[in-house]
């Protein structure tokens, strides 16, 4: 019981703090679980940070969950889910009530703030991994090409793309190395029921549910298999998933178009994972659902695949983690990872986050407030939302 509060305080502070996106949240983790806590080891961690990326759904969701099977099993993965996705769904189904209405204008400074933080913490995150998965000739290549193409190129499928090219060119090019062979591959304590189980309801639902809505008017239902489908089916992070929920909530009405974008921008200065937009948009829905339950419905049905997935993937992976290809093709894959992190801190965190030498100033100090690591990364999130709110009053 009491690892399982552990896990859930962990993963609540951070979902209060973890402001930023994908980028972000995935530099909190691994400064949180790999360098302070010590779950797990920096292997491991990239281990699970690379097959997360071939999956559908919000990446960084899937490794949160996946740290919390690692260390509790299949309630830990919930425990940590509920306790990163919590603080998130909670302000966004109060602002969806009408609960909350503050002037954006008040907020816009500490916002600003808090986006320098996130740089900042980015921009560590992004040292570290560099050191650790880019080094030798064509790490660095695969790194620095996915980072230049993710800033030059505009595509739903590039992210995708990229990462198995980076997975081919390590698997062809990259000569086995004993220490590559000696790596331990991550064990998650997965159980073949649970695999199997997994498989069955993510095959059924994904076939049953579509029928179901269609044939039975139920708009929970309904509800429900629209945001299964999406959480299943979309790749490349939370902002991809824009147009579908566009398609599915605001083309069929349940959702007026004003409320669906003033919700993903409200999402926006938001901490934790941008699915919790799920939550808004059922709580806003024009269904005459009771707005609460929409909302759990909502979210529950867009985070379920990831479990499922996450059950199906790491089920194999150590066997197949066996084989020299496939451990090759993960280095390449961690070093692309490292590229679209790089490619995320330039743009859009650097570029929306500073545009001032104020800015700049302040995005150095707090740089160097994270990379002395004595200050803790809450303390100085806190303390740019802080700073950015005075700051209004100096000019």
């Amino acid at each position: 019981m009491m690892i399982l509060i552990s896990i859930f305080a962990t993963f609540f502070k951070l979902g209060c703090i973890a402001f930023g996106g994908p980028a972000a949240h995935i530099a909190l983790f691994r400064k949180t679980f790999v360098d302070e806590k010590q779950w797990l080891t920096d292997n491991e961690f990239s281990q699970i940070m690379a097959v997360a990326q071939f999956m559908p759904g919000p990446a960084s969701s899937q490794i949160g969950i996946s740290l919390g099977l690692h260390k509790a099993g299949q309630i830990g993965g919930f425990v940590a889910w509920l306790g990163f996705t919590l603080p998130t769904a909670i302000v966004l189904i109060a602002i969806a009530q009408g609960m909350l209405l503050v002037d954006t204008n008040n907020i816009e400074p500490v916002i600003n703030g808090l986006k320098l933080a996130t740089a900042a913490i980015v921009l560590h995150a992004v040292s570290s991994m560099f050191k650790s998965f880019c080094r030798d000739t064509l790490t660095i290549a695969i790194c620095l090409t996915t980072a230049l193409l993710m800033v030059l190129l505009d595509s739903i499928w590039l992210q995708f793309i990229l990462l198995l090219v980076a997975a081919a060119c390590a698997a062809i090019f990259r000569k086995s190395k004993q220490n590559t062979q000696a790596q331990q591959s991550v064990s998650l304590p997965i159980s073949r029921l649970a695999f199997r189980t997994s498989l069955l309801l993510f095959a059924s639902l994904m076939i049953i549910l579509p029928v179901a809505s269609y044939y039975f008017s139920q708009p929970l239902l309904d509800l429900f298999a629209r945001f299964f489908r999406v959480g299943a089916t979309v790749f490349g992070g939370g902002h991809v998933v824009l147009p579908m929920l566009q398609q599915e909530m605001v083309t069929t009405g349940w959702v007026t178009e004003n409320a669906f974008l003033a919700g993903y921008g409200i999402t926006q200065a938001m901490p934790g994972p941008i699915f919790t937009f799920a939550a808004f948009l059922g709580a806003v829905n024009q269904l005459a659902i009771p707005s609460v339950i929409a909302a759990m419905i909502a979210l529950i049905a867009i985070f379920s695949p990831s479990f499922l997935l996450i059950n199906i993937c790491f089920f194999y992976w150590r066997k197949l983690s066996e084989n020299a290809a496939i451990r090759a093709s993960l280095i390449g894959i961690n070093a692309a990872v490292v590229g679209l992190l790089l490619a995320a801190f330039y743009q859009p965190i650097f570029i929306s986050s500073v545009d001032s030498v104020l800015q700049l100033i302040a995005f150095i100090l707090l740089t160097a407030l994270v990379f002395w690591q004595k200050v803790p990364v809450w303390l100085i999130v806190i303390l740019a939302g802080g700073c950015g709110y005075f700051w209004q009053f100096l000019q």
